[in-house]
């Protein structure tokens, strides 16, 4: 199974996987080989990736993601981002920025 993980400043996971755990709106889900046709919405939500599928020495790559989607179609897992965080501390101001600025009134355009 592969995943790609991106969010409008690029690229910030891809490769081959073993699992994927993400929070959903509909709860959490544990995506492995095989996993059915899915998508999933979240508005802030941990990210844990268990990596080197079939190594006897597992890593995981834990991350943070803010209002986005996880699409899994056969073996491919497409996890998009408004934007991602190493912890949930630069994840909460992330979101409290976000929601800043949806609230702020346009501008117009000249």
């Amino acid at each position: 199974m592969r995943i790609r993980a991106i969010s409008p400043a690029g690229v910030r996971l891809e490769g081959p996987i073993e699992s994927l755990t993400v929070d959903t709106s509909t709860g959490q889900q544990t995506i492995l080989e095989g996993h059915s046709a899915f998508i999933g919405l979240f508005a802030r939500s941990s990210v844990r990736v268990v990596l080197d599928p079939g190594e006897a020495q597992q890593r995981t790559a834990e991350l943070w993601a803010a209002y986005g989607y996880v699409h899994v179609l056969d073996a491919d897992v497409l996890l998009v981002a408004l934007g991602f965080a190493d912890t949930e501390v630069e994840l909460d101001a992330m979101v409290t920025a976000i929601e800043a600025a949806r609230r702020r009134p346009l501008e117009p355009v000249s």
